[in-house]
């Protein structure tokens, strides 16, 4: 099952994407309350986000994901508000304890399950080399905290039109 999270409009998302039926779709059409970095989702309620709206189970959708595929705009090297909402709210796919991976300090996993894949496709006009590696840095940083098991793809258009040609 793949996992899309993007920031594009609907028809957007159709005219680029072909989603099958086990594949789940997350898009800026609903609003996200942004994290409050209250950990509930880690103690009071754990897995489960304490705020009570459509994206209180993203770190359950994530575990039963095989890829994640993010669309999002490029802001200053990395994702959109709405995108960086969501993997804010995905904290509950991690626990609190912490352990060494690859000799850096890095959070449990609540889930026996791996990521296989994480590809990101960012879209802006003006996207600087230096936003393109910021972008890919964050996006390195997160697969290696989510524990991904390949590595992360960074592809970057200057249009959603660009999109259209791409397999996702």
């Amino acid at each position: 099952m793949k996992l899309y999270i993007h920031d594009l409009s609907e028809q957007d998302f159709k005219d680029i994407v072909q989603v099958q039926n086990c594949d789940t779709v997350i898009s800026s059409k609903d609003k996200v309350r942004s994290c409050l970095g209250c950990y509930g989702c880690w103690l009071k309620t754990p897995t489960k986000c304490v705020i009570g709206d459509k994206y209180s189970d993203l770190g359950k959708m994530f575990a039963c994901c095989d890829d994640i595929i993010i669309i999002s705009r490029c802001y200053y090297g990395g994702f959109s508000p709405f995108v960086k909402s969501i993997i804010d709210r995905s904290l509950s796919y991690l626990l609190p304890y912490l352990e060494v991976r690859d000799g850096v300090s890095r959070h449990k996993m609540r889930y026996k399950k791996r990521i296989n894949a994480i590809q990101t496709y960012f879209y802006g006009e003006d996207i600087t080399q230096e936003e393109k590696e910021t972008a890919e840095q964050i996006l390195l940083n997160n697969s290696h905290q989510f524990n991904i098991k390949n590595k992360p793809i960074a592809k970057f258009c200057t249009s959603v039109s660009e999109l259209k040609g791409l397999k996702l």
